[in-house]
């Protein structure tokens, strides 16, 4: 026997059956009829934030596991729910949240879970979600082990403790992956992007893009992460950022008010190896008593460090530059200077003689006013009477999207900057010996 109920087909159950999807107001139980797309409201949810929707939930994700079927949510919620691990309860090839809210029930544990998803699916999609964790859940999200996927944006409140967890784990590690947005806001700990080498299996060669406000603790932890790492670091009453035996990880982005007081900013700890941050905005974290120079104490506290390269924007109208001896391998800067620069000139900052011998330097400039902004390595080859015409070069060029009009350049025998912009630009730079 079918019902129709609301657009969706049902079948009625014996009564003596254990395994129905749903029972009506009335006692009927009911087995939701197959379709190629299920959505959660077959499953009669409430969808309030009152009402426990977690065995609708759980009923669903199984169904969509059982057939391969794509499971959907139509009504934004939210949906009070407990403790989902989808590699338990259910894992659809495609999860389509589409932005709905999931409100954590009192004595949650981690919200949602994900282990591993391509050990069942090779091309697993999963939609945007929004998670409450109402100061009644640990963890918003914790996905262990994922292989070359994209991720969509996953935002994140109100944990008791860390609220996004991405760790490479003992079952498998994070490989290749996008995570387009990780946003956590009002948690009482980090996001935390790990893992567990012991195991064998790490945390490599991802793209991570993460929010961090208001955390009462620090706003993000890495350890053993290697990757890129686009950050909003915000107002957290501990650091920006710690960093623990990590190696090869660059982080571009934006670092304000963090630490309670304005000079704090980021916190690497103990065998930090080739991190490098080009943070094109620091607002609020340079130490009130130096304008202009960042406190090493605060926004370096290093243990073992080795080849970490880091200087900062603050704004749009200044370079700010960290004690020599705040990381091991620093050198002071050569200062800071200003030009003029006509629309299609090239203005030369050094020449190869002034460059001097095998040498390699970061090199800073931006646009007071616009936020434009370029970093790159040079390297100078061999010495003074060398004839190769590409003694000077410039590598790893990054800039913000605006700024590839006013870049660095080379003629191969000098240091040049280059503006194509359209208008004559007032164009500020520096540079950092790294090593000879």
């Amino acid at each position: 026997m079918f019902v129709l109920q609301g657009g969706y087909s049902y079948e009625v159950a014996d009564p003596r059956a254990t395994d129905a999807h749903l029972k009506t107001a009335g006692g009927v139980i009911l087995y939701v009829v197959p379709a190629p797309v299920l959505w959660l409201d077959a499953f009669a949810p409430h969808g309030d934030g009152i009402g426990d929707d977690t065995a609708n939930i759980k009923a669903w994700l199984a169904l969509g596991e059982e057939l391969s079927a794509t499971c959907r949510v139509a009504r934004p919620g939210p949906y009070l729910t407990r403790d989902l691990d989808l590699n338990r309860d259910g894992l659809p090839p495609v999860l389509d949240w589409n932005g709905c809210a999931l409100k954590a029930a009192p004595g949650t544990g981690t919200l949602l879970t994900l282990s591993n998803p391509h050990s069942r699916w090779d091309r697993w999609q999963m939609g945007a979600v929004y998670i409450d964790c109402a100061n009644a859940a640990d963890t918003g999200f914790h996905l262990n082990g994922a292989q070359n996927l994209i991720f969509p944006p996953v935002h994140v409140e109100n944990a008791n403790s860390h609220p996004i967890v991405i760790e490479g784990s003992k079952n498998a590690g994070v490989y290749g992956c996008t995570f387009t947005k990780l946003c956590a806001i009002r948690n009482a700990g980090q996001v935390r992007l790990i893992s567990n080498p012991e195991h064998g299996y790490r945390n490599n060669a991802n793209t991570f893009n993460v929010t961090a406000k208001s955390s009462s603790t620090d706003g993000l932890y890495l350890n053993h992460l290697q990757g890129e790492l686009n950050v909003w670091l915000e107002r957290n009453d501990g650091y920006g950022a710690m960093i623990n035996n990590t190696m090869g990880v660059n982080i571009s982005g934006y670092v304000e008010d963090n630490g309670g007081n304005p000079d704090r900013a980021f916190f690497l700890t103990r065998n930090a190896r080739g991190v490098q941050l080009h943070l094109h905005r620091m607002l609020g974290n340079v130490d009130p008593a130096s304008p202009g120079i960042h406190n090493p104490g605060n926004v370096f506290s290093s243990s073992n460090n080795q080849d970490t390269l880091g200087r900062y924007f603050s704004g749009a109208t200044r370079f700010d530059s960290v004690a020599a001896d705040a990381v091991t391998g620093y050198r002071e800067p050569q200062g800071e200077s200003s030009a003029l620069v006509p629309n299609g000139k090239t203005l030369t900052i050094a020449t190869r003689d002034e460059l001097g011998d095998n040498r390699i330097f970061c090199a800073y400039l931006f646009v007071p006013g616009t936020g434009r902004y370029a970093r790159a390595d040079v390297v100078v080859f061999g010495t003074a009477d060398t004839v190769a015409p590409d003694c000077v070069r410039v590598e790893n060029m990054v800039s913000d999207t605006l700024s590839r009009d006013v870049t660095w350049a080379t003629d191969g025998r000098s240091l040049q900057i280059s503006n194509t912009s359209g208008e004559e630009r007032d164009v500020r730079w520096s540079l950092v010996a790294v090593a000879s």
